[in-house]
């Protein structure tokens, strides 16, 4: 994708040079100005923190290989180019990555493997962005230089907060300290920026300009919460604070921002949609896929003649409390999911597990994702019925119950399984009933009131002992299901609401 200010003559030059300087190499460089990034906005300590980012770029899902791979704790990594070498580190933290600059190997002496994003173990993310012109500080030899294509890798091994991140690239006395640069010629086939955020809501960007690298993190990267690609971020602010922009608002149909898919388009309208994004704590992941659908390139929507088609390919969305990775591609735009509670970190060898965030027809598992969930059998499925009765003060009777013909209806890896009771309060704060009382979950994945064969049992779940004030336990709700672990019981939607803390008179007149 060219920018309106960008003259063909000087796109062609520079295209010419780059592709002479590295074709021995073999690598094609294209201009582009690709993806688009937003968090949505952090409303208290108990607000979900969910961000999400397109991979927008000529051909991305063909020969890309666009991949989410998973790395232990301990993996060791070297920075390196050439006969220069920088900074070795073991990584402290597992992480999901995502992989498409696999090519670059090409170049004689790389290292990698390199991550265009990811989210690690404790809800840390961090994302390259392209910024064309980037200029980055000059790399040599020595223990604190750091490869630019390594800052990703490095972040998310290493950090659990933006603080501690940005403390790493300032603090010349930290353990941590690293000095980002790069090599010429290959610096300028991967001009990049980098925004990270932590499970707190926080966000940081990194941006190299004129070989001086700049940091931007609190109130001023907060409140916008936005990135896209050229102009660099100071500049970017200007755009915003253009009258036909700032004055967009929903009163006014949002007149004044431009429906192009030119990366200062696409920022302007991300942010002024994020700003009136109206926010309820259950929606947080829908807002998100609402907002970075509107910014969305449609294949076949932004052709140059220089450089072809300009469009979306992996969609990423980051749930940074729950530690859980959903994704869709150009070739399938139903999200998937990849959750990192379920991923045993200190397993050796993950990385050499992969899968394809954007398979094409034809490729051996394109199948295996499925357009859309096929939810036919659901209704004729295994009945959940639960005896809603009121057995003491606050104590509730909870029965599953199924018949012997519905339970030959599943699958016999599933008629033993699991059961699951859980809460969850108006503030969104989870709490698992076990046969010893109530847990608070963090993580996002429950254990089990009940592991056996999967016929009809009843539980006495005592609301009194739930930890939750009197006067906050008004509308929290009281969910049972079953499973072969909650992961699978919630992707499989066998839960179902049972009965929500009010007046006993209201919870006798509920309809089922």
């Amino acid at each position: 994708m060219i920018s309106s200010n960008r003259t063909s003559a000087h796109a062609f030059l520079r295209k010419a040079v780059m592709a002479t300087v590295l074709s021995a190499s073999g690598l094609w460089v294209t201009d582009s100005q690709a993806c688009s990034e937003i968090i949505l906005p952090v409303n208290g300590v108990q607000s979900p923190v969910v961000s999400a980012r397109t991979l927008d770029f000529p051909n991305v899902d063909q020969g890309w290989e666009v991949a989410l791979k998973a790395f232990e704790r301990g993996v060791e990594w070297k920075s390196r180019f050439g006969l220069w070498t920088g900074k070795t580190w073991s990584n402290w933290y597992g992480f999901v990555g995502m992989t498409a600059l696999e090519w670059i190997k090409k170049v004689p002496g790389i290292g990698g493997p390199y991550m265009l994003d990811g989210l690690n173990e404790y809800g840390l993310s961090a994302a390259f962005l392209w910024l064309d012109g980037s200029s980055y500080p000059r790399w040599t030899s020595g223990p604190e230089q750091l490869l630019w294509l390594d800052t990703v890798n490095y972040i998310l091994g290493n950090f659990k907060t933006v603080a501690e991140v940005n403390n790493a690239l300032t603090n010349s006395a930290s353990p941590d300290f690293v000095k980002i640069g790069g090599v010429w010629p290959i610096t300028k086939a991967v001009p990049v920026h980098v925004i990270v955020h932590d499970s707190a809501g926080k966000s940081l960007l990194i941006e190299w300009v004129e070989g001086k690298q700049n940091i931007y993190w609190g109130d001023q990267i907060d409140k916008i919460g936005v990135l896209t690609n050229e102009p660099p971020w100071p500049d970017m602010l200007k755009e915003l604070a253009k009258p036909e922009i700032k004055n967009a608002n929903p009163k006014n149909e949002m007149t004044g921002l431009k429906a192009d898919s030119g990366p200062i388009s696409r920022f302007t309208k991300l942010a002024k949609l994020r700003e009136f994004a109206t926010l309820r704590n259950k929606d947080y992941l829908q807002v998100a896929v609402h907002l970075i659908n509107n910014v969305d390139v449609v294949h076949g929507t932004d052709v140059t003649p220089d450089f072809g088609d300009d469009y979306t390919g992996p969609t990423l969305i980051r749930d940074h409390k729950q530690k859980k990775l959903y994704f869709k591609g150009q070739n399938n735009q139903s999200f998937r999911l990849i959750d990192l509670s379920e991923i045993r970190f200190d397993t050796a060898g993950l990385s050499k597990n992969a899968i394809l965030a954007d398979p094409k027809p034809g490729d051996a598992y394109y199948d295996k994702y499925q357009f859309s969930q096929d939810v036919t059998a659901l209704l004729t499925a295994a009945r959940l019925e639960w005896d809603g009765t009121e057995s003491g003060p606050k104590v509730l009777s909870v029965t599953v119950s199924m018949s012997a013909e519905d339970l030959l209806k599943l699958p016999p890896d599933m008629r033993t399984g699991s059961m699951f009771i859980y809460a969850v309060t108006p503030y969104q704060e989870v709490y698992q009933w076990l046969s010893d009382g109530w847990t608070s979950v963090t993580d996002g994945s429950l254990s089990p009131v009940y592991t056996g064969a999967l016929a009809s049992e009843t539980f006495m779940v005592d609301l009194e002992r739930l930890p939750v004030s009197a006067e906050n336990q008004f509308g929290t709700k009281i969910y049972a299901g079953y499973g072969v672990s909650s992961t699978e019981m919630f992707l499989a939607d066998r839960q179902k609401l049972v009965f929500v803390i009010g007046d006993y008179e209201d919870f006798k007149n509920q309809e089922d």
